[in-house]
């Protein structure tokens, strides 16, 4: 009689073999198969002094993953403006999420996020506030469901790589818990500054 370990064992060669990985060893080669690798961050150049500490943002960002034995940290490109955003996003094609701060120069960021969806890029738009008080002048105000998620950064620069990874989790889980068997642990916590922190560890 096969034990339950040998059982679960055929049963993940069988969705190996059958996505094309061979077998079970092979399918560790392919987790976190999608990644995000180009951001647009769309801020004023006073919010981009308070990120970049001296000039050295993407440097930090690039130590962070090496630290973490991460590779390929992903190009950050900033702009001033969300008609300049779109503008960008549309002709290059290439940016796989949008990070825009609550100061940009042309309009409110609400109505930049809703330009991006309206324009038919299909790119998640995460609004980064600096800390509650700002952040509450626009959750009493206005609707912000049109932003995929809402963090405070609260002065460090690792909320980045945080938004970066947990976005890559999400779009990664159910290929790599289901095909790989990976763990999963779930957060459950609806107040921005808390989850921001949580992840931010």
């Amino acid at each position: 009689m096969k034990s339950n370990f040998e059982e679960v064992r055929n049963n993940y060669d069988a969705l190996w073999i059958e996505h094309g990985y061979g077998n079970r060893f092979q399918g560790f080669q392919n987790l976190m198969r999608l990644r995000i690798r180009d951001i647009l961050l769309v801020s004023s150049l006073y919010d981009l002094y308070l990120f970049e500490e001296d000039g050295r943002l993407y440097e930090l960002i690039r130590n962070e993953y090496q630290g973490l034995s991460l590779s390929h940290s992903p190009e950050l490109t900033r702009v001033s403006s969300g008609l300049e955003a779109i503008a960008l996003a549309k002709e290059e094609n290439r940016y796989d999420m949008i990070i825009t701060t609550l100061h940009i120069e042309d309009m409110h960021p609400i109505n930049f996020a809703k330009l991006v969806k309206d324009s038919g890029l299909k790119i998640p738009v995460v609004l980064l506030a600096y800390d509650n008080k700002e952040l509450n002048q626009i959750l009493l105000n206005k609707d912000i469901s049109i932003f995929d998620k809402i963090f405070i950064w609260q002065g460090d620069f690792r909320i980045i790589i945080a938004i970066i990874k947990s976005f890559e989790d999400k779009m990664n889980v159910e290929h790599d818990t289901r095909i790989v068997g990976v763990q999963t642990i779930i957060m459950i916590e609806d107040n921005v500054r808390d989850y921001s922190s949580g992840l931010n560890i």
